[in-house]
């Protein structure tokens, strides 16, 4: 639960600098008696996605593959050597140059930076620039362009997975299953005052951002809801491979299973108050004064 978890219990040491006795100052058995123990929001997320991805049966062998293309990907130099592929075989294939070259512009993530909470940047990142690197890599397998590297194994690596539909779809499995759950953890870090401003990517400075504890139960039950919704929606071969689609069922019923053990106190006493019409209208007076 962190550090800060522990706040909560410990014990009133104000006697030890100062001396209370002159006002009459009853000693506390904690230094704060009035804080609540509250779990870790997004060290819930953070193990909620790492136990669904466990379940994922094709991740570790997705993620070797992400992790060369990435790697690759980050370079100044190597995205300027697949633009000038980009701008030849778009010129002699007629393809939208701009868009593709553009996709190229923004260095993505570095794999070895990746976190469990940043899994969704990392997809996102190796999405955006698929196009580009399809056709790269498509010139590269029929012998009119090359990588500019040397390394012979990375460079059937990165070959293998960009030219493998399944890898891609592989992706967009992990992206919908991180989805909902990366979208609670930025909807934690924010505000109920500035609630329509963040939703548009406006930078708010706030001293109430990440005070979401009125609307944190029903923001729960939603997330809940979306993932049982995405579950049941699942087809067939969705993401190319039936057991690619297979295993992200079992994925979301992981994620939907541990969010709900690990969740389940928002709903239980001494959380209820945050629930409680009379609190939330004592806190929206509390921001009017402040």
């Amino acid at each position: 639960m962190g550090t800060e978890f522990a706040i909560a219990n410990f014990p009133d040491v104000v006697d030890e600098y100062i001396d209370n006795s002159a006002i009459g100052n009853k000693q506390n058995e904690f230094l704060y008696p009035f804080a609540m123990q509250v779990p870790g929001l997004q060290h819930i997320v953070d193990w909620v996605i790492r136990q669904g991805i466990s379940r994922l049966t094709f991740f570790a062998e997705w993620q070797k593959k992400s992790k060369a293309v990435l790697q690759y990907a980050h370079s100044a130099n190597h995205r300027g050597h697949m633009e000038d592929i980009v701008n030849e075989r778009a010129a002699l294939e007629s393809t939208e140059t701009a868009s593709l070259v553009s996709s190229l512009a923004k260095a993505p993530g570095r794999f070895a930076k990746w976190r469990w909470k940043t899994l969704d940047n990392a997809v996102r990142d190796l999405l955006h620039v698929e196009a580009s690197m399809k056709m790269v890599m498509a010139a590269v397998a029929k012998g009119d362009a090359s990588l500019g590297i040397r390394d012979g194994g990375t460079i059937e690596i990165i070959q293998e997975a960009v030219l493998d539909e399944g890898f891609w779809q592989q992706a967009r499995a992990i992206q919908a299953l991180v989805q909902p759950l990366m979208k609670f953890s930025s909807w934690c870090h924010g505000c109920d005052c500035h609630e329509p401003d963040l939703k548009t990517g406006k930078t708010i400075q706030c001293p109430f951002k990440g005070c979401r504890a009125r609307g944190v139960a029903k923001r729960v039950e939603s997330v809940r809801v979306e993932l049982d919704m995405l579950r049941s929606s699942l087809q067939a071969g969705q993401f190319g491979e039936h057991t690619t689609t297979t295993s992200l069922n079992e994925a979301l019923t992981e994620v939907i299973g541990n969010l709900w053990i690990k969740m389940r106190w928002v709903n239980e006493l001494p959380y209820l108050i945050w629930q409680d019409r009379r609190v939330q209208l004592a806190c929206v007076s509390l921001y009017k004064v402040l």
